[in-house]
């Protein structure tokens, strides 16, 4: 899910061919590692079709690292912040009424 999210972040900026290589490259190591991961070998133990999505997992990840570090050279992503909101953004959450917090009754 998050390369998607960087995805699209990297998209608004007209990057598409970061993605495009991501996709490439993840495909044509997962090839490699696929068959190392399910057999085994080189000091690997052999884990079969859970060594399918062990080695998709971690070029999913690899992946997401990448396209994270350059969604973040775009400028659209501000993690300097703080978990914290705003401290009016709070102000004005306490003054909405408690019916717009209520779910709705289903009849």
């Amino acid at each position: 899910m998050l390369l998607y999210l960087f995805n699209a972040i990297l998209q608004s900026q007209g990057d598409t061919k970061s993605f495009r290589n991501v996709l490439i490259f993840t495909s044509v190591l997962n090839l490699g590692l696929d068959p190392w991961f399910i057999y085994g070998g080189f000091g690997l133990p052999a884990m079969g079709l859970a060594g399918v999505a062990w080695a998709t997992i971690l070029l999913q990840a690899l992946g997401a690292v990448y396209l994270l570090r350059k969604a973040r050279r775009t400028g659209l992503m501000q993690t300097n912040r703080g978990t914290q909101p705003d401290p009016s953004t709070r102000e004005c959450t306490a003054k909405l009424p408690a019916r717009v917090f209520r779910r709705p009754s289903i009849s």
